[in-house]
């Protein structure tokens, strides 16, 4: 999330990042129940405190799924 907090969230999207963090963004302003949603509303945090990474990439949905879960457990 940001360096002041320790929260994580994983996901996996064949979209490039910054179409999918818009999606977030919209969400977020239109009060829809996201993870992302919900994480700055509980914690005051904003977009512009978030820290995010691409972790690995993978073109086959099956296989990026796989990731996904390897790196959330």
């Amino acid at each position: 999330c940001s360096e002041e907090c320790p929260d994580l969230y994983i996901g996996e999207t064949k979209q490039p990042l910054h179409k999918r963090m818009a999606q977030h963004r919209r969400a977020t302003s239109t009060g829809q129940d996201s993870a992302v949603h919900l994480h700055l509303k509980d914690k005051g945090h904003s977009f512009k405190d978030a820290n995010v990474h691409i972790l690995d990439r993978e073109d086959r949905w099956f296989e990026r799924g796989v990731k996904e879960a390897i790196y959330v457990h």
